[in-house]
């Protein structure tokens, strides 16, 4: 495979009406809500190509001013879920320019799990179908299948 790659904008989303309405198997809140996206957005860049063992590199590199571990990053977890479905194995290099303030309420790390997750899809000739990408979606957070 060469390599594949993409740029995207994941836009922020503000909250006008949350009711926590139970709870989920996952550990996460059922949740119904209203939200309305905002202006302001994450963009990253992502390359996908053939995953070959070499101790020195990771297999998911991810750089951007973000406020955790790589393993703790949403969009790592998002590609680590999207392979554990599929079956698929490659490495990702993601560039991020993080615009969206984390914390902030603004559904940054969720709206960047579901563009992350929509394009490496797209990119690997969709082996999810688009019911599949929403259940994806769904175990990644609540609120993902939204963005």
């Amino acid at each position: 495979m060469k390599l594949k790659e993409i740029e995207l904008e994941s836009f922020a989303k503000i909250n006008l009406h949350l009711d926590i309405t139970g709870k989920l198997d996952n550990g996460y809140h059922k949740l119904y809500s209203l939200f309305q996206l905002v202006g302001l957005s994450d963009r990253f860049k992502i390359k996908i190509t053939e995953h070959e063992e070499n101790e020195f590199q990771d297999k998911i590199q991810i750089n951007g001013s973000f406020s955790c571990s790589t393993e703790d990053n949403l969009i790592y977890k998002t590609i680590m879920e999207f392979e554990k479905h599929t079956g698929l194995s490659y490495s990702y290099s993601v560039e991020a320019d993080k615009q969206i303030p984390d914390g902030a309420g603004l559904g940054g790390g969720s709206s960047n799990a579901a563009y992350i997750l929509y394009s490496i899809n797209k990119l690997l000739d969709k082996p999810l179908s688009d019911e599949g990408l929403v259940g994806l979606a769904e175990k990644i957070g609540s609120d993902v299948p939204f963005s």
